[in-house]
């Protein structure tokens, strides 16, 4: 009895603390929609959705696509759903979906109907009233029932109507319009007549009233819906939670001229769906929709809220997302799916078919009468589009063209320079696809002061299909350039080789083309890959965990009464951020993965390509890679330390394997007890069993298993970092010394285990339980430690090291050698820097080099380890911190302080020159630091409509110090010459809007916007015309990483101009990535030289820290002002005292 209790017990509280991560039946959680509320902007933003559209390409366009979108239109591999209608309804928007034909079929539908038959009902009763006078007489005969005037008697149970009853009703009912009752009346013993026709039966008025009542209680879901009409008399506004009282509501009705009619017309198509349609338990799948807008994503962007599929076995929940494109609307299905778009085109007649839609179904429920319509249409459309198609033809046997289709290619300038002539077509040609809008990367990578590389790779879907050379130039003996035009497709879905005349042509040009373009996407693809794992990824899953540590309380130790037993739980959870990583981590590769057009390519050239969740990409590295990627993450929830008395307590680390020559994830020695880990989301399909108790069962999601029953398994925590399959080890956690993952050799390892991505698979949070017995004494000492240690924040491992034997001789050299030159370590707690540009490491001896630091910068000293003799110097490295900022230094390369010293000779820097190297800070022109104001600390202040302007706390929670608001501002900074080369660097808080932050301008006509753009920095520079007008030109939008949601971003943008129309620009995010575009050309740009410095105020804007340089910022010292504002409180800095 006990245990059954206990399971219970356990039972509730795994569905408090659970219960909310999976809706119901195993459905898949919709991401949460802050639904935005109606507003006229919102009312202008429905109209441009409103139409009727049919699906692109038919059933074709839907094979390929995933689960989720392929079943929300096909039934029994029928395509059942081929046209969206979007209508418009008092303050909300619907969508519903339409076959051409059998839509009377949908008992959703059916709900309208119904509600139409019954107001018609109420028609035909109020029909039978022609004048007002009917209203008079019946409802006179209505009170007689409760206030006997002699209108009628009763015989022998039924009524008969009186011989005088007209001068009953005109002494005892009369009104002031009605005197007298009027000569077109007349009766036989119960009926009532009006001009010989019967107008109502004295003995049927209980059915009359049962027959309104009925009506009433039908629908009065839908009438308590009704807002009270303020100019109806209290007395006669329908009491619809009452409807039981007899002739109560039938006597209201008729002497308020059937105002119930006028309720029902009031009833709105928004109170159908809500009572009738949404609620309907049917086995059907529901095809009427409504749409919301989310108040944190952009207007181009709806969502239909729990969509259903075509399944009668499993029929999970989603949202679709609706966005409108130039041709009507995209739309897609499923979180974090690929191949989850499908488009619709509006039709021509849609205003035609949307009137239609409303006369014939929603006022009058004729289903069948609109499709009549809607099928005539249609078809009469597509006869108009196949004549004309019939007479459309291409005459150009020139052009390699004609094996394609003309819609698909963009004709695009381009031109390339290089030592040879071969070298520079190749680089017009990259240039043309760039142009196409290809995915743009870009990876720096510096070593020492030597930069090593510095490469854009470009991934793109599009091909060039042919080209003309229109000019050759040589500029020099070693420098060619080549203008050409190219054609453009956007898909490769095409033939190279033409039958004509009883020849065979082979288009060998553009079949080149194709193959070297596939494989440099393949080449940057898995660059682009690798740096996103080892990067963003990875700095990203980190920040994802939280840990949460706590003692019990002390008790006696049995055995032993003098001491204490302590226990440790840290529990870790998945915070907010891990949503939103796996948002970026699903996006990111999906703009890296083939797109359906890619995919027809490859399947039509019998090309490889990889699955990966419901991605697919041309390289087996990649897949490989971001394996090694999610089951190494399964170390970060253990990545902690409990640190009691100088010695590390925790559950796993690393260690040096001495077989494999790397080093791996291993459990401690400490007597851990841990429960499962598993964040990565992997599920494996096939071990044997043998393997399965390295395994825990796992039903997979029928989300990520197109709707088949399919059992998986997960690996247990003590198996956490090895994955075996087959007998073999297909995944195991490897990491660099510095303590990164280890993404050597990925390309050897060999799949053949199948696995799903199944979000349902992960753990959210987890513990690791730690016992300690302690002395009285160590007991009062622990409250003055820092017992727990993240490690994820610090970017650090927890090392487990083996022992080595050595042999005697070798030992005694190594006492010998250690006893005579090893160095003492310092106890100061400060030091300064020795040399120019020493290295920083994020680890001791091989750790990753995090920075630079110049000569005398001082820091402070946490502490040391690991005594090495480095080019003959022996001396320990040195953990230092500077600004927040931590890493290691190497003992020769510091000059130790004592606290005297440090207080006398060195003191706080209180300028901002005091922070920035010499040969930077000469080329600061203007700095608004905005600490409550708009002064310049820097140049010439912000001056505009600041009177009212709000502030807010800065990035490290110093108050009024960011400026907050959308008010104007303007700043002259000519007085600094900025010159035709500079760079702007400012901090903002991204919260989601678009628009322009700054206009740096020359003129009217020639100025800078730095716009953000769906998530992205862009700048747009516009020059004046040759004639009249202006040239404008983007860059960036597509090949600058996101900015983070509802964080403090850095961004640092450059631009540098000659005395020809070409410029160059660079963008640095978040000191992680810098890219830009190459040089160009804007007709009039040259020798762009700002003059003044504007925000608009179209959007609220959050910023900080905001600088110009007359300098075109190199990488590195991009880098610099990152790290520098990123870690330096120069508020708190300047309060320091000394």
């Amino acid at each position: 009895m006990q245990s059954q209790i206990r399971k219970i017990l356990i039972y509730f509280f795994l569905l408090f603390c659970f219960g909310n991560t999976f809706s119901q039946g195993g459905h898949l959680k919709p991401n949460k929609i802050t639904e935005r509320t109606f507003d006229k902007k919102l009312d202008s933003i429905y109209n441009n959705y409103v139409g009727f559209y049919s699906l692109l390409n038919g059933e074709e366009s839907i094979k390929s696509k995933n689960f989720l979108l392929k079943n929300s239109f096909v039934l029994y591999d029928n395509l059942v759903i081929k046209n969206y209608l979007i209508f418009k309804d008092n303050q909300e928007l619907f969508l519903l979906e339409l076959n051409d034909k059998d839509n009377y079929w949908s008992k959703h539908l059916l709900q309208i109907k119904k509600f139409v038959d019954d107001k018609n009902k109420i028609q035909r009763f109020k029909n039978r009233f022609k004048t007002p006078a009917h209203n008079w007489v019946y409802s006179s005969f209505l009170r007689n029932k409760s206030d006997n005037k002699g209108l009628y008697k009763i015989k022998r149970g039924k009524y008969e109507i009186s011989k005088k009853w007209k001068t009953l009703l005109r002494k005892n009912f009369s009104k002031s319009n009605f005197k007298e009752v009027p000569g077109d009346f007349t009766n036989t013993k119960t009926k009532i007549l009006y001009k010989g026709v019967e107008f109502f039966d004295l003995n049927k008025i209980e059915e009359d009233d049962q027959y309104i009542r009925s009506l009433i209680r039908e629908n009065r879901d839908l009438l308590l819906d009704l807002i009270p009409v303020k100019e109806i008399n209290k007395e006669y506004i329908y009491n619809y939670s009452n409807y039981n009282k007899r002739y109560i509501d039938l006597l209201k009705n008729i002497e308020n001229y059937f105002s119930l009619l006028d309720d029902f017309d009031r009833v709105t198509f928004g109170s159908l769906y809500k009572n009738r349609i949404n609620g309907l338990y049917t086995s059907q799948r529901k095809n009427i929709y409504k749409i919301v807008f989310d108040k944190n994503v952009g207007d181009d962007i709806a969502f239909i809220k729990n969509s259903e599929l075509f399944s009668s076995k499993y029929n999970p929940t989603f949202d679709r997302a609706i966005k409108l494109n130039s041709n009507g609307i995209t739309i897609s299905s499923g979180k974090n799916f690929s191949y989850s778009e499908v488009n619709f085109v509006k039709d021509r007649y849609s205003e035609g078919i949307l009137a239609l839609f409303n006369d014939y179904f929603l006022k009058n429920g004729n289903i069948n009468k609109f499709e009549q319509e809607l099928v005539s249409i249609l078809n009469s459309e597509n006869n108009f589009l196949k004549s004309n198609n019939d007479s459309f033809d291409v005459n150009n046997d020139q052009s390699s063209s004609n094996f394609i289709n003309i819609k698909d290619l963009e004709e695009v300038e381009a031109v390339g320079t290089g030592t040879t002539y071969y070298e520079a077509l190749d680089m017009a040609l990259r240039e043309a696809v760039e142009q196409s809008g290809a995915y743009m990367s870009s990876e720096t990578r510096i070593e020492g002061d030597e930069l090593k590389m510095d490469k854009f790779n470009i991934i793109s879907g599009s091909y060039v299909e042919s080209y003309n050379v229109i000019k050759i130039n040589e500029i020099a003996t070693d420098e060619i350039t080549v203008e050409i035009t190219a054609l453009i497709s956007s898909s490769r879905s095409r033939d190279y080789i033409e039958f004509k005349d009883n020849n065979v042509k082979f288009d060998v040009g553009s079949f080149a083309s194709k193959i070297n373009e596939q494989k440099e996407n393949k080449k940057n693809e898995e660059i682009k890959i690798l740096s996103l794992c080892e990067n963003e990824f990875d700095r990203f899953i980190k920040e994802s965990i939280t840990f949460d540590v706590k003692g019990s309380d002390p008790v006696r130790n049995n055995k032993n009464k003098s001491r204490w037993n302590l226990d440790f739980t840290v529990t870790w959870n998945l915070n907010d951020n891990f949503e939103k990583f796996q948002n970026y981590f699903w996006r990111s590769l999906s703009e890296l993965a083939l797109t359906d057009d890619d995919l027809k390519v490859y399947n039509k050239d019998n090309t490889d390509y990889f699955k990966f969740g419901n991605l697919y990409f041309r390289s087996q590295k990649s897949i490989n890679t971001l394996v090694r990627f999610l089951t190494s993450t399964n170390y970060y929830p253990s990545n902690f330390s409990v640190n009691i008395f100088g010695k590390k307590y925790f559950p796993e680390g690393i260690s040096y394997d001495r077989n494999s020559g790397r080093r791996v994830q291993k459990r401690s020695n400490f007597k851990f007890l841990s429960s499962d880990i598993n964040i990565s989301g992997l599920v494996f399909l096939t071990p044997n069993q043998t393997e399965k108790k390295l395994f825990k069962s796992h039903k997979v999601d029928r989300i990520y298993s197109n709707g088949e029953i399919t059992n998986g398994y997960v690996p247990k925590n003590r198996n956490t970092k090895r994955f075996v399959a087959n007998g073999k080890a297909l995944y195991e956690n490897t990491f660099l010394k510095n303590g990164k993952i280890d993404y050597r050799n990925v390309e050897n390892i060999n799949l053949s285990s199948e696995f799903f991505i199944d979000e349902s698979s992960i753990n959210r949070s987890g513990t690791h339980k730690l016992s300690f017995t302690l002395s009285e004494k160590q007991l009062k000492g622990l409250t003055t430690q820092k017992i727990f240690s993240d490690n994820n924040i610090t970017n650090e491992v927890n090392y487990i090291y083996t022992t080595q034997k050595k042999s005697s001789t070798t030992q005694n050299n190594t006492q010998t050698n250690s006893s005579s030159n090893r160095a003492t370590a310092s106890s100061a707690t400060s030091a300064k820097i020795i040399g120019d540009n020493i290295w920083v490491r994020n680890s001791p001896t091989n750790g990753d080099v995090i920075m630079y630091l110049e000569n005398n910068t001082q820091v402070k000293l946490l502490g040391f380890c690991c005594n090495e003799t480095i080019k003959g110097k022996n001396n320990y490295w040195y953990k230092i911190d500077l600004g927040g900022k931590k890493g290691w230094v190497f003992g020769s390369q510091l000059r130790f302080l004592d606290e005297k010293f440090n207080k006398v000779k060195n003191p706080p820097k209180k300028d901002l020159k005091d922070w920035i190297p010499s040969s930077l800070y000469k080329n600061l022109k203007s700095y608004w630091a905005f600490n409550g104001k708009t002064n310049a600390l820097v140049g010439l202040p912000f001056r505009g409509s600041t009177y009212n302007s709000d502030y807010m706390n800065d990035r490290f929670g110093n108050r009024s110090s960011a400026f907050s608001s959308n008010r104007y501002l303007s700043s002259n900074i000519s007085n600094g010459y900025i010159g035709n080369e500079f760079t702007l660097s400012f901090w903002i808080y991204y919260t989601g809007n678009s628009g322009t932050i700054f206009k740096i301008s020359e003129s009217s006509e020639k100025y800078i916007s730095i716009d953000i753009i769906n998530e992205k920095i862009q700048m747009k520079l516009t020059a004046p015309g040759s004639y009249w007008g202006t040239n404008t030109v983007k860059v960036g939008n597509s090949n600058v990483p996101g900015l983070r949601y509802n964080q403090w971003n850095h961004v640092v943008l450059g631009l540098r101009f000659g005395n020809s129309d070409s410029y160059e620009t660079s963008h640095t995010i978040n000191g992680s990535w810098r890219g830009g575009a190459p040089a160009r050309e804007l007709k009039n740009i040259k020798n762009f030289n700002p003059i003044e410095i504007e925000t608009i105020g179209i959007i609220p804007l959050k910023i900080d820290d905001v600088s110009i340089w007359n300098k075109f910022l190199s990488s590195r010292e991009a880098e610099f002002l990152y790290n520098f504002h990123k870690n330096t409180d120069l508020i708190r800095e300047a309060k320091t005292t000394f």
